[in-house]
């Protein structure tokens, strides 16, 4: 079973935790946020231990993925750190608001052969899909 790490328990880091519920797959084994009351609230919810401090977590917890949903202009530094730490990264969109993170991040990404996905998912909705074949 893939152990998951969440940084950034706000509305997309639930929304994530939700949707692995019941996977068979994978399991919420940590969850991360700077407000300790987020962290707490969600971990009690999947049964995950709770951290403020994403190094923290990766050096205690045997994680095989993170998803960071931290809000958009604080994507840089999780993500630098998860790919030092050579953890999968599914990203929230936007990879980055300011290019110099930009920057940093794909450097990391590339110095440490991460593999990453970005979670971006309008374009499974039914009025994308319409929009996009009516476009073509």
């Amino acid at each position: 079973m893939l152990k998951l790490g969440i940084i950034g328990c706000g509305t997309m880091g639930k929304a994530h935790a939700a949707s692995t519920k019941d996977s068979p797959y994978m399991k919420v084994s940590a969850v991360c946020d700077v407000f300790p009351e987020a962290a707490e609230a969600l971990a009690a919810s999947v049964g995950a231990a709770a951290y403020t401090n994403v190094q923290e977590m990766l050096d205690h917890e045997p994680l095989d993925a993170v998803i960071i949903a931290t809000p958009d202009g604080l994507h840089a530094e999780p993500f630098i750190t998860c790919c030092k730490a050579k953890k999968a990264i599914m990203l929230e969109k936007p990879f980055a608001t300011d290019p110099e993170d930009g920057r940093r991040m794909l450097e990391a990404m590339h110095e440490n052969g991460n593999l990453v996905q970005m979670a971006h998912l309008f374009h499974f909705l039914p009025f994308y899909i319409n929009m996009k074949n009516a476009a073509s």
